[in-house]
C-alpha cells in the first residue's frame, strides 16, 4: 500500500473501482490495458502496473474469491531491456570528488567499489566491516532491516581506494560499532533525502548522469574487466546464479573479452588523482595504508 499507491490512485482505481471481482475476465483486463495505454501509460509501466494488479487478483484466489488470475492470461507489452550504466572509475571518482562529507563518500565508495545495492549500504554497520573483506548480510528497506535481496549472506573483498575512504571515516567518526553511514541523527539514512540533496548535486557539478544504483552496475565492469569468470562476479555481487550476472552484463563480458586486463585498484587510483588535480580534493588512496591515530582523553 505504501509503495504502490501512486500506482494505485492513477492507473487502476479510477479505470476499475467499479468492478466486481468476477467481471474481471482475461478480456476486461486487456480492455483496461488498452484505456491505460491511450491515456498515456508507457508500455513499460504498463507492464509493471499489470504486474500490481496481477498481485492483488492474485491474492483473491489465495482467498477463494477468484477461480484463477485473469492477469495471467494476458500477454505484457514487448519492450527493450535496458542496458546497466555502468560508470567507469573516472566518472565515480569524478562523483565523489563533488562530496563534501566524508560519510557521503565512504557510502558511494561501498556502492562503486563494494557492489553493495544501496539498501545494503545503508544497513551496513562497523562490525560487519573486516580487516580485508565486508560481510553482506541484511538491507534496510521500507523502513526495516531485512534479509539481502536473495536471503544470502556473501563477503566482499575490500580495495584498497574503499578501505582508504572507509579508514578515513571511521577515525573522523569515532566509531566502533553501529551504522556505518547514518543518518544526521543517528538512525538509517533516508536514500531519497541523500539522493536529492548530496547525490544529485554532486552528479550535477561533476557533469555526470547517474543514479546510486550505477555505483553496483560500475563495481561489476571493474571486476568484469579484470578478468573475473561470471561465477565469480556473481558471488561478489551476491546474485542468485551466474545465469543472472550473465542476464545483465553479457555486453562486459563480451568487451572485456576484447580488451586486455586491467588492475581495479589501479584505475581507480589513477582516477583518484585526476580528480583531485580537477578539483583540488586531496585523495585519501595512497599506495600504502594511511594509519590513522586518535587522541584520548
Amino acid at each position: 500500500r505504501l509503495h504502490r499507491a501512486a500506482v494505485l490512485d492513477k492507473w487502476i482505481v479510477p479505470y476499475l473501482s467499479g468492478a466486481r471481482l468476477c467481471d474481471l475476465a482475461p478480456a476486461r483486463v486487456r480492455d483496461w490495458q488498452a484505456a491505460i495505454r491511450a491515456d498515456g501509460c508507457s508500455a513499460k509501466q504498463a507492464n509493471q502496473v499489470l504486474r500490481v494488479l496481477s498481485a492483488i487478483l492474485g491474492a483473491a484466489v489465495e482467498d477463494d474469491l477468484l477461480p484463477m488470475n485473469p492477469c495471467q492470461r494476458v500477454k505484457r507489452y514487448p519492450t527493450a531491456r535496458p542496458r546497466p550504466r555502468a560508470l567507469d572509475p573516472g566518472q565515480v571518482e569524478a562523483i565523489r570528488a563533488r562530496m563534501e562529507g566524508l560519510r557521503d563518500r565512504a557510502l558511494w565508495s561501498l556502492m562503486a567499489y563494494a557492489g553493495l545495492r544501496t539498501e545494503e549500504a545503508l544497513a551496513l554497520r562497523w562490525e560487519d566491516v573486516r580487516e580485508h573483506t565486508i560481510v553482506v548480510d541484511r538491507a534496510f528497506t521500507h523502513g526495516e532491516e531485512k534479509p539481502t535481496k536473495t536471503y544470502q549472506r556473501r563477503t566482499v573483498e575490500i580495495m584498497a581506494p574503499l578501505r582508504a575512504d572507509l579508514d578515513a571515516w571511521r577515525a573522523a567518526q569515532g566509531a566502533s560499532a553501529g551504522l556505518v553511514a547514518p543518518s544526521e541523527v543517528g538512525g538509517h539514512l533516508d536514500l531519497g533525502n541523500w539522493r536529492s540533496r548530496v547525490f544529485k548535486p554532486a552528479c550535477e557539478a561533476a557533469g555526470v548522469e547517474a543514479n546510486p544504483y550505477d555505483g553496483r552496475h560500475s563495481y561489476a565492469s571493474l571486476l568484469i574487466h579484470s578478468g573475473r569468470s561470471p561465477l565469480a562476479v556473481a558471488a561478489a555481487l551476491g546474485h542468485a546464479s551466474a545465469e543472472t550476472t550473465w542476464k545483465h552484463y553479457a555486453h562486459l563480458f563480451e568487451e572485456a573479452r576484447l580488451a586486455s586486463s586491467t588492475d581495479p585498484e589501479e584505475a581507480i587510483r589513477a582516477a583518484r588523482e585526476a580528480a583531485e588535480r580537477a578539483t583540488g580534493v586531496r585523495p585519501l588512496c595512497d599506495e600504502e595504508p594511511r594509519r590513522h591515530l586518535r587522541l584520548v582523553s
